[in-house]
């Protein structure tokens, strides 16, 4: 699903990047901005989101070459260096546990056609239907409004 859509600069109030983490604590999960984490952390935090990526993907991976490219591509570039390869990135995980991450999604700003990217949404399978995906995704778009206008892709 491929879908465009115009964004405007300063939502106010709700429309900041942590404006999914109200549902998110119902679910004994927090969000954090890999920004506003130690570097020190960094390396296993993009080891874990990773291994989440290929397993989550497996199943497709296995039977669909083009899925295989999409894996290896997020694994061997996007995943492996979280802070320099997006313009944020926000994680949700166990309240409380640098590690346990439920799942996480990423925004990469492409200056030269005003538009913003998200990228790699994934979500474990055990913490499908609690609202984490939408929470990220509320997240990711509420940074986008903040930003200057322009158009924003969910791929």
């Amino acid at each position: 699903v491929l879908v465009k859509a115009r964004v405007g600069a300063g939502a106010g109030a709700g429309g900041d990047a942590d404006c999914g983490t109200a549902k998110l604590n119902k679910s004994g999960l927090e969000m954090s901005r890999v920004s506003t984490l130690p570097s020190a952390s960094l390396a296993s935090l993009s080891d874990e989101c990773k291994k989440i990526y290929t397993s989550t993907y497996s199943e497709l991976s296995s039977k669909f070459k083009p899925v295989r490219k999409m894996v290896k591509n997020a694994v061997k570039n996007d995943l492996q260096k979280l802070a320099e390869n997006f313009d944020e990135f926000w994680v949700a995980h166990l309240k409380g546990a640098g590690e346990g991450v439920a799942g996480f999604v990423g925004v990469k700003v492409i200056e030269e056609s005003n538009t913003i990217e998200i990228k790699r949404l994934c979500v474990q399978e055990e913490f499908r239907g609690q609202g984490v995906g939408k929470a990220l995704i509320s997240s990711a778009v509420g940074w986008a409004k903040n930003r200057s206008g322009g158009w924003l892709w969910k791929v």
